[in-house]
């Protein structure tokens, strides 16, 4: 798979709520010309207290390193959860600039404004009692989550994230996210950008904000979602589940659609 753009966030190496398998099979297949990590690669704050650090997550930044030095432009903006490399700033590691602001300029010439979006947590939890009772009832979620996630496993089914599912449903949760949207719109317009696109409150999402572009890459921790620019300058929501299905009805696509050479020669003449 190749894009002119990949944009990942809110990955949280560090922690057991990564989906971990499920991004590095995605990583493996992955080539880009630009690559943005939106915040919340690593899980610093989470690894502070307990440390939690096995081999798939090595590999995981292993792999988003590589993909840095192969890319043209190659951009880390630090997030709530690994806010210490803020201190990086305009520092290069392995091919990565960290920043804590990017314009990114979209193949059509669209201007997009990159950032985590965690200064707007203050729109996020507006009540500050329904504001801490989400941060506790999104933990039990995602923990919920996993538990789900491995019992579909055992019976041969899909991922499927019970946390977006429920997170999608909850009023107090859309008009916290529609506070969060409307605060990023207004500062795209004042930076001058045509969009704006985030990470934070993993919910994925492209859509029009009065004449604005909010983009949000959702997460690795429940939905499995990314954005990509495709080499038109079109932008997509990337979901593990959809793009894992087509994979596989490739794989097991037959070479000729008629089952033989003869059919494919004919069909050709």
């Amino acid at each position: 798979m190749s894009y002119r753009a990949v944009f990942l966030s809110d990955i949280h190496l560090g922690t057991r709520a990564c989906k971990a398998e499920l991004l590095e099979r995605f990583l493996e297949q992955l080539s880009t010309e630009h690559l943005y990590l939106v915040g919340d690669i690593v899980d610093l704050a989470r690894l502070r207290r307990r440390w939690y650090w096995p081999e798939s997550h090595r590999r995981i930044l292993a792999r988003l390193i590589d993909l840095s030095r192969d890319s043209a432009e190659a951009v880390y903006l630090p997030g709530n959860h690994d806010e210490p490399i803020e201190a990086w700033e305009q520092f290069r590691f392995a091919g990565l600039r960290f920043e804590r602001e990017h314009i990114h300029q979209l193949a059509d010439g669209r201007r997009l404004l990159l950032t985590h979006g965690d200064v707007f947590d203050a729109v996020l939890h507006e009540e500050r009692r329904w504001g801490a009772a989400g941060i506790v009832l999104y933990a039990i979620l995602v923990a919920a989550n996993r538990g789900v996630a491995a019992a579909r496993r055992r019976l041969g089914m899909e991922y499927w994230s019970l946390a977006d599912h429920v997170k999608r449903r909850v009023g107090k949760v859309q008009q916290a996210i529609g506070r969060f949207r409307a605060s990023l719109c207004h500062l795209a317009r004042k930076r001058g950008c045509d969009g704006v696109l985030a990470g934070h409150v993993h919910i994925a999402a492209i859509e029009d904000h009065g004449g604005v572009l909010y983009c949000n890459t959702g997460d690795w921790v429940d939905s499995c979602t990314c954005i990509v620019e495709e080499w038109s300058g079109e932008l997509r929501v990337v979901d593990w589940v959809s793009w894992n299905r087509e994979r596989r009805q490739e794989q097991e696509a037959p070479a000729y659609p008629n089952g033989s050479l003869a059919a494919a020669g004919a069909a050709y003449a």
